[in-house]
């Protein structure tokens, strides 16, 4: 089975084919690192464009998604996973104590994933850096820091 992963990165001649069929005004273009930088505003964007309130004071969480590898799954699976020790410890132990063991038993029990290979990051600059360009003409966003 073919992913098309290196396809799907195509982000300009993406946006372009939508904006063949959508007018500007009906798309929202955003960046995933405005949200990490700016969750609150990025999130009132969203409302904006739907015609919705914004939120005084949203509530925002952060999930756990990060490429770390447990060194031991089982304890992993513990942690994330549906379990009686899960649900023992939601129902009976408050939540900065849940939160303590929580984060004692990540910090020990996940090691840091994998990193990119300068190789390969310095052929995928090369293969989407037009595309890059296009993206930047489309949006009128700087996105030097993706082409290096």
């Amino acid at each position: 089975m073919k992913w098309f992963y290196r396809e799907r990165g195509f982000y300009g001649e993406q946006l372009e084919r939508w904006l063949t069929y959508y007018s500007r005004e009906q798309l929202l273009i955003l960046f995933y690192e405005d949200w990490l930088e700016r969750p609150g505003e990025t999130l009132n964007k969203v409302c904006h464009h739907l015609g919705i309130g914004d939120f005084e004071r949203p509530r925002i969480t952060w999930e756990n998604v990060s490429s770390r590898q447990p060194r031991w799954k089982w304890l992993h699976h513990q942690m994330v996973g549906e379990n009686q020790l899960r649900k023992w410890a939601q129902s009976y132990l408050p939540l900065w104590v849940r939160t303590g063991i929580t984060s004692s038993i990540t910090c020990v029990n996940l090691r840091q994933g994998p990193s990119l290979d300068p190789t390969l990051r310095a052929r995928l600059a090369v293969i989407y850096h037009a595309d890059i360009d296009r993206l930047e003409s489309l949006t009128g966003r700087d996105l030097t820091h993706w082409k290096t």
